[in-house]
């Protein structure tokens, strides 16, 4: 086939349209805004592992903002550490929330990265992919509602008082205090001059002794947070394979 001049120009065009039509129909697909959730009887707790120093992280973050509020959706983000070494230190890493994290490899057979949303303990994906996010929220969750626990404040302490009887078996057990949301103004690569917000922030986690039903924890609120923030405070039961009971 002889091709003339006019068509060796109009083919590449035709090729890089086709492939421009593809990009932003993935594009258009993965940035839809997260579905008007219609509340379960049942809570669907989304962890999200996230850092500051991540390039991409700041588009999960805003996923998870934007679900946080939502009625039975638990959103906990835990800011991991292996990010540091790139010229930011994430203001809330922990090699605890690394650690944590990588206890998932076995199970969801998927090495750990960021951002990384996991569901229920069961179901994990890029945390920047809405549509996967979309189908995790319509799926009926099989966890079970806790009794809420009920939290007082003076000053930089939270008291929280708890109550885990008449709930399935379950190997873990865990106090956790959040943020409820954080601004923070980025100086150094990777996201210089970046304002990330991140949301529920995982300040501490705090196991307690499964064999109690009834129980308090007391928290201190760490140095480098404002106490006029909001926070909250959560249980999060699982068993032996790590999934949400």
């Amino acid at each position: 086939m002889n091709i003339t001049t006019s068509q060796k120009i109009l083919l590449p065009i035709l090729s890089l349209s086709v492939a421009f039509c593809m990009l932003a129909f993935q594009h258009i697909e993965n940035s839809s805004q997260p579905i008007h959730f219609s509340p379960q009887e049942n809570p669907v707790v989304i962890e999200l592992f996230t850092s500051q120093s991540c390039y991409t992280c700041n588009n999960a973050d805003a996923v998870a903002s934007a679900i946080k509020d939502y009625e039975n959706v638990i959103v906990l983000s835990y800011h991991v550490d292996y990010w540091n070494s790139l010229g930011w230190k994430d203001t809330f890493s922990d090699s605890r929330h690394t650690d944590y994290q990588r206890k998932y490899e076995n199970k969801l057979h998927q090495p750990s990265f960021t951002p990384q949303m996991i569901v229920n303990g069961t179901t994990e994906f890029d945390g920047t992919n809405i549509r996967m996010l979309n189908n995790s929220l319509k799926e009926i969750s099989t966890t079970e509602q806790l009794a809420n626990p009920k939290a007082s404040r003076k000053g930089r302490t939270i008291e929280m008082s708890y109550d885990l009887k008449n709930n399935q078996d379950f190997t873990n057990a865990y106090a956790l205090l959040l943020m409820d949301s954080f601004e923070m103004d980025i100086n150094k690569s990777p996201n210089t001059n970046m304002t990330l917000v991140n949301p529920n922030v995982v300040l501490k986690k705090v196991p307690l002794k499964i064999n109690v039903e009834k129980g308090a924890q007391t928290f201190e609120l760490p140095s480098i947070v404002d106490e006029n923030n909001k926070f909250k405070v959560a249980l999060l039961l699982q068993d032996e394979n790590m999934t949400v009971v």
